[in-house]
């Protein structure tokens, strides 16, 4: 019976479990959607609960079968969200929504006692995301909520509460710490001064290794990781299998371009156009700028399927209207006034009920938000030399995203990666020792896109 490598790939639309074999390959793969539930102010949040007995019971499923033997388990999950265990080790608190508003008036006072926004963010090297700051969701619950504070005996990050599930030892690790927390002083190496001056560093386990293991409480043989953030974990297959510098665009709810080869500083224009910093798991620099364009586009594909009584879905069986390609990469239609707030809206409104049917409305939509991922592109890019650019998650899939960035981006080589779930695959590599180079040349094959040509349109 061949060993493998399970992974719990949570994400903030699905939930994923996948099985691998030694060489990356998918031996079982399932998912599910857990429906939303409230917090205790009535936002909505990941049912936690639900989505703990979830992983529990699709795990226990598989760990006993007749195809494979699991020696090895990891976890790879959004990030700005922490679960509170109190002393007993359990949740004390619901899974609090990343995009619940941050008092004002509280981050004001977070930004006066701390030396200020722009400091705070320069140190932090993240934009002033509310709570996409995850460590201002541990400010922001002490100073509202001081009684459910007190219980808290560990905050995780959610990857590190999956890893505490089954080793049940509680750990910090880098690339949750690093990501937009407002937790992390790059220029430092150390966590900013306020977390000290909160005295919410004691609420932190020890730092582990990204690809540190320790048995399972209660399997036999099975090794478990320590967990990573999703955005991180989705990058190591190709810091493992890519040669020549790159560029990933990863694409889902976020569409977020990772370049592990800038040496440019971190300005304040940047900060403010949601360029940030991120850590691999090995610990080293990599700037990232984040669009929340699967969102929008979601959002959106669906008003418009609404508004012109389509079918759910339909929209997505829309061809490449040629002619409205050809218009606007002829610079016939501009897009420079949109951009996405800090909430997940595009502004100004997208006015769809003035285009004639759903594919001229559809197109000019997805037009806009081609505009916005190009600028994202170059944003990350800065004044690194890289002219490959890989598209992984999502947009991958679709003809109208892939080859309208090709055609609009010429001086760049662009591709597909060929590997289905980059996530989950670096989870299981972040914790494999003596990867076969085989193995990865074949997973990390990437497709190149040709962009559309002007004998088409």
């Amino acid at each position: 019976m061949e060993k493998a490598i399970a992974i719990f790939d949570i994400g903030k639309t699905n939930k994923k479990f996948l099985v691998f074999n030694s060489e990356f390959e998918i031996l079982h793969e399932e998912s599910i959607h857990v429906p939303e539930t409230v917090d205790d102010d009535g936002f909505s949040c990941d049912n936690l609960e639900v989505i703990t007995q979830w992983v529990y019971d699709t795990f226990n499923k598989n760990y006993q079968n007749d195809k494979y033997q699991i020696t090895k388990l990891n976890f790879a999950t959004y990030g700005a969200s922490f679960v509170y265990l109190d002393e007993n080790g359990k949740p004390c608190t619901p899974l609090y929504n990343y995009l619940k508003p941050m008092p004002e008036e509280l981050l004001q006072q977070f930004y006066n006692t701390y030396g200020g926004k722009v400091e705070v963010c320069r140190k932090t090297a993240s934009p002033s995301l509310g709570m996409l700051n995850s460590g201002l969701q541990l400010y922001w619950l002490k100073h509202t909520k001081p009684d459910k504070f007190k219980k808290v005996k560990y905050a995780l990050h959610l990857p590190q509460y999956m890893s505490y599930l089954f080793s049940k030892k509680p750990f910090t690790e880098i690339t949750s710490i690093g990501c937009h927390t407002f937790l992390w002083n790059y220029e430092n190496d150390s966590y900013h001064q306020w977390v000290e001056g909160e005295g919410i560093s004691i609420k932190f386990p020890d730092i582990t290794r990204s690809d540190h293991t320790l048995p399972a409480a209660n399997y036999q043989g099975l090794q478990v990781g320590a967990g990573l953030h999703d955005s991180s974990a989705s990058l190591i297959p190709y810091l493992q299998g890519v040669m020549e510098p790159f560029a990933l665009i990863s694409t889902g709810t976020w569409s977020i371009v990772l370049n592990p080869f800038s040496k440019d500083p971190l300005t304040e224009e940047m900060l403010d156009k949601d360029c940030l910093n991120f850590l691999t798991y090995k610990g080293k620099t990599v700037r990232a700028s984040r669009l929340f364009l699967g969102h929008v586009h979601d959002t959106l594909s669906r008003k418009i399927e609404n508004h012109f009584k389509a079918g759910v879905y339909q929209i997505h069986q829309i061809e490449p209207d040629l002619d409205l390609i050809s218009s606007f990469l002829n610079g016939n239609y501009q897009y420079d006034k949109y951009a996405i707030n800090q909430e997940g809206k595009l502004t100004p409104d997208f006015q769809f009920e003035e285009y004639k049917n759903l594919s001229t409305a559809y197109h000019h939509l997805f037009f806009i938000l081609i505009t916005l991922q190009c600028k994202s592109i170059k944003l990350a890019i800065g004044s690194s030399k890289i002219n490959k650019l890989i598209i992984s998650g999502g947009f991958a899939k679709s003809t109208l995203y892939k080859r309208l960035l090709a055609s609009l981006l010429p001086s760049y080589e662009i591709y597909i990666a060929e590997l289905k779930e980059s996530t989950a695959s670096g989870a299981a590599m972040a914790i494999t020792s003596n990867i076969d180079e085989v193995a990865i040349q074949k997973i990390c094959n990437l497709e190149h896109v040709i962009p559309f040509a002007k004998a088409e349109i």
